[in-house]
């Protein structure tokens, strides 16, 4: 690895610059002021993948530019580290990577660094292996299919308990496990709508006990369902889905959760709804899935087969020659859903 230097004068802000950082290396500058921008050009070729990173400048501003000066893609900025990740462009030739900056703190050294990234598209089974824990974490409550886990509901309003009644059902009919409704303080698990301190967001949190979890608790502000819908294709069916899949032991299919950078860290190409309903990527987010925006109303393949790995297959879930979709025989929820 080769490091290039900002030593023959300002990088321009112009096809015209002087520097040209090969994959595989790094580019250290210095912006000197807010209105300071530097173009460094890079040569990539269509259908590989690569990173471009930025290290140094608070507030920065990465954008890849084609050669017309057109962006093309955005890094995401968190403080003084700025990622671009999982960019493969549509045609090979020379492309500018724009670094700028809002931070007044200046003159400030930046570091580029750009380099090929090995993700790939992986198998439905690679997928629920990490959702149920491939690296040795996988936990589940002690139970199996056709056992019972309780459930405490009680403290959501009536739209609440409706969207985790229907999302639980959806658990049921993938992993054989029932859910018994309860009033007392204790249950398996347990929900709840009120707001925390600081960000609105929904979480699920588990206790684990000699390599069991042992009790959830699954929060989902009201003001989310207020804010989203409370529809079977609204984005709150999705957060109760999401979140009881935790609760059931499964994790993200990458290293990421509300507080990182979920932008850096996808580790499989084809992470998104389409495969798990754990997954922070909506289906047309980028162009390595080929599928249309919609919220998932049902656990996904790859949550199938975590929910299998951790808990056992079910052998009296949709016996027969069972039909989903148009003309769909499935029994509760699913045949509302299938008839619009």
């Amino acid at each position: 690895m080769a490091i290039i230097r900002e030593s023959s004068g300002d990088a321009r802000a112009d096809s015209e610059t002087q520097y040209t950082i090969p994959v595989g290396n790094d580019f250290l500058g210095e912006l000197s002021s807010t209105t300071d921008t530097d173009w460094v050009r890079a040569e990539l070729v269509a259908g590989t993948i690569y990173d471009i990173i930025l290290d140094g400048v608070e507030s920065a501003r990465l954008r890849l530019l084609d050669e017309e000066g057109n962006v093309v893609a955005r890094g995401s900025n968190f403080g003084s580290y700025t990622k671009l990740k999982v960019f493969s462009p549509d045609v090979s030739g020379t492309y500018f990577i724009s670094i700028s900056t809002t931070d007044r703190d200046l003159p400030a050294d930046y570091e580029i660094t750009l380099e090929k990234n090995p993700i790939t598209t992986v198998s439905y089974d690679v997928i629920g292996d990490y959702l149920s824990g491939s690296s040795g974490d996988t936990r589940g409550f002690d139970v199996e299919p056709g056992g019972t886990l309780t459930t405490n509901i009680t403290a959501l309003d009536e739209a609440g308990r409706q969207l985790a009644r229907l999302a639980l059902e959806a658990w049921t009919s993938v992993s054989g496990i029932e859910f018994e409704f309860v009033e007392r303080d204790y249950a398996d698990i347990t929900f709840d709508d009120v707001r925390e301190e600081g960000e609105l967001a929904a979480y699920a949190s588990r206790t684990v006990s000699r390599g069991h979890i042992v009790s959830a608790h699954i929060n989902i502000p009201a003001e989310l369902l207020d804010r989203y819908g409370t529809g079977l294709d609204d984005r709150s069916f999705y957060l109760y889905l999401h979140e009881i899949g935790h609760a059931l032991g499964l994790n993200h299919p990458g290293p990421y959760d509300v507080s990182s950078p979920v932008s850096i860290d996808k580790i499989f190409l084809n992470d998104s709804w389409q495969a798990t309903v754990m997954s922070y990527f909506h289906q047309d987010r980028d162009k390595f899935v080929d599928a249309s925006f919609a919220y998932p109303v049902t656990p996904m393949i790859a949550d199938i087969i975590a929910i299998q790995n951790i808990y056992g297959k079910p052998d009296d879930i949709n016996t027969g020659d069972t039909i989903y979709g148009y003309g769909a025989n499935v029994d509760g929820y699913l045949d509302d859903v299938f008839a619009r």
